[in-house]
């Protein structure tokens, strides 16, 4: 079927702007995807949340564990120095907090506002842990120590 010249130029332009509307859209969603996978220097990632007491007993084996397999799980020390024997020394601390709201009552919310006689407070709980890591002159564990407290 054969349309006039206008009707043809029309629709083409009108699958254009279609076309550039889910190309944004697109390009759109890919920065929101991309954005919320950034990770903040401040925020923990996957690298500072292996250090747990699980990890450090799983991984860490005196006479076996090697620097670059220390540096694999945990990731980089927070401070490395040499101690008095010359063995190299290294140190993580991670800090984790934890909060719980409880809610108690009842009420309604809307979207955009509504009304509540909830009640709420809430919990926080700072862990700490410290690990100290000690090497011998072939970067070999030669002893380990960690340390956790909450409070």
């Amino acid at each position: 079927m054969l349309l006039p010249v206008d009707v043809h130029i029309e629709l083409w332009s009108i699958e254009i702007l279609i076309e550039r509307r889910c190309f944004l859209f697109s390009i759109a969603s890919c920065f929101f995807l991309i954005s919320g996978c950034a990770l903040d220097d401040n925020a923990p990632n996957e690298e500072r949340n292996a250090l747990t007491h699980g990890n450090v007993q799983l991984h860490l084996k005196v006479g076996q564990t090697t620097q670059s397999e220390v540096i694999d799980v945990f990731g980089g020390p927070d401070i490395a120095t040499i101690d008095g024997k010359g063995m190299e020394v290294w140190t993580y601390r991670r800090t984790a907090s934890v909060s719980r709201s409880v809610d108690s009552g009842g009420g309604f919310f809307l979207l955009l506002g509504g009304y509540s006689r909830n009640k709420s407070s809430s919990e926080r709980t700072d862990r700490r842990m410290t690990l100290i890591i000690k090497f011998n002159s072939n970067k070999i564990v030669s002893d380990f120590k960690s340390r956790t407290s909450s409070f």
